[in-house]
């Protein structure tokens, strides 16, 4: 269940006094995002705009700049810190990230668990194919906020296609990926993408 603004607001102060203590090694990850690019000394990072927390300058800047464009800021239920314990909160169905298949609604002809959220059926799909990265930001015409979507093909055409047709490019944008970047395998893994884009992961997988 989504926490209220005011709910999210109070957890993410909780954490301003833990920041602020001298006596403690370690370092909390920004709030905001969730990166770990936060400075030990508190005050040498961002002081936040929406809540009375420090958060890491990246984090700060990108607050500065929607208030500069007039835009909304991201909502405090939104934030990674709020999301992490949310998550914690959930019991949901094991289910195949790809396929979606569960324990009860399995793969047509059967399928197994290799992962705890892939069943082998789409392993066996993955395996035979190249993985292809799509990364989003923080746009709200964007498919997903933050994070990436994963898609297998054989190559970068054939990945651009099965992307397009399950996320069209944007009505008068036509010709431009609708996406922040995308990344072939050697990239990904040279990129820092893969601790997580902005506190976000893997939001879905296309074969």
């Amino acid at each position: 269940m989504t926490r209220t603004i005011e709910e999210a607001k109070k957890l993410i102060e909780s954490l301003m006094k833990l920041q602020e203590d001298n006596t403690s090694n370690y370092v909390f990850p920004c709030p905001r995002c969730g990166h770990d690019r936060m400075d030990k000394i508190a005050t040498r990072n961002a002081l936040s705009r929406r809540a009375d927390v420090y958060i890491c300058d990246s984090c700060g800047m990108e607050e500065a700049l929607f208030d500069a464009a007039g835009k909304d800021p991201l909502p405090l239920n939104e934030w990674s810190m709020v999301k992490g314990f949310d998550s914690e909160d959930e019991d949901d169905e094991q289910t195949c990230r790809v396929c979606g298949c569960t324990w009860d609604n399995a793969c047509e002809g059967g399928c197994y668990w290799v992962e705890d959220n892939l069943c082998n059926r789409c392993s066996e799909k993955m395996s035979e194919l190249n993985p292809y990265y799509y990364t989003f930001g923080t746009d709200p015409e964007y498919p997903y906020s933050r994070g990436w979507v994963e898609v297998y093909a054989n190559t970068w055409e054939e990945a651009h296609e099965k992307f397009r047709t399950r996320f069209p490019d944007r009505h008068g944008h036509e010709g431009t990926i609708n996406c922040a970047f995308f990344y072939g395998k050697e990239s990904w893994e040279r990129s820092s993408m893969s601790k997580g884009n902005m506190g976000e992961f893997c939001h879905e997988v296309i074969i």
